[in-house]
This record gives C-alpha cells, sequence and structure tokens, in this order.
C-alpha cells in the first residue's frame, strides 16, 4: 500500500441532507465530508462521513483515528455509532464519525498504552 498523503481539500462543497455545507477532503486513499456544527448535546461537533478512495468496505481503526487527528484535532475525542434499525443508513460503503473537540466521554480507557508505532503511523 502507499504511503500516507496529506489531505487536500477538492473544490466545490457538499450539502448534507440537513443542508450544513461540508468540504470534501481526499488524500491517497480517503475521501472525507467535513461538517461543523456550532452546538449539540455535548457542545459543538465535526461529523467526517469517511470512505475508501477504492470503494471497499475496508475499515482500518488505525487510518481513522489519524484522519479524526488530522482533521479535527489529537485531544477531540469521537464516536461511530451503530444506531437502532429505525436510523439506520447503509447505501454506500461510507463510515461516520462524530468528533467533540471540547468534550471529554464518561467511558473509555483512562490512560494511554498503545504498541511501538507501525510504519505509516506518526510518532506522538
Amino acid at each position: 500500500m502507499q504511503d500516507w498523503t496529506p489531505f487536500k481539500p477538492v473544490a466545490g462543497a457538499v450539502v448534507g441532507t440537513d443542508g450544513v455545507e461540508g468540504h470534501l477532503l481526499e488524500n491517497n486513499r480517503y475521501q472525507v465530508i467535513r461538517r461543523e456544527y456550532v452546538s449539540g448535546p455535548f457542545g459543538e461537533f465535526v461529523h467526517l462521513t469517511i470512505r475508501n478512495r477504492d470503494g471497499s468496505a475496508r475499515h482500518e481503526w488505525q487510518d481513522f483515528q489519524r484522519i479524526k487527528n488530522e482533521l479535527v484535532g489529537k485531544e477531540a475525542e469521537a464516536v461511530e455509532l451503530y444506531p437502532a434499525e429505525s436510523r439506520l443508513v447503509d447505501v454506500a460503503n461510507h463510515y461516520h464519525l462524530w468528533v467533540f473537540p471540547a468534550y471529554r466521554f464518561p467511558f473509555g480507557m483512562e490512560q494511554r498504552e498503545v504498541a511501538p508505532v507501525g510504519p505509516l503511523q506518526p510518532p506522538d
């Protein structure tokens, strides 16, 4: 697999079904739509819609962590929701992260613990 390249904006805005305008970004592996929301139940948040450029259903956790870090921030926390069937959206191989720059979830691990850095992960 090719080395990771930086995300670059792609011309034109993308408007979601909720009317919020997003910006399309690409690197050599992923296309991401980044939409900012000024308020929500936990304050401001960013919705990232992630798609593999090859159209596959590949879901690499380390890549998604890196996308979150690069497009929102290393100390922002994100969730990927597995919704109730009544709210299911499954029309393409897209993944969704809801990222909260200023909110820390009251669940999750308390301390950092990671394996040695792999060839595609940037150092801390």
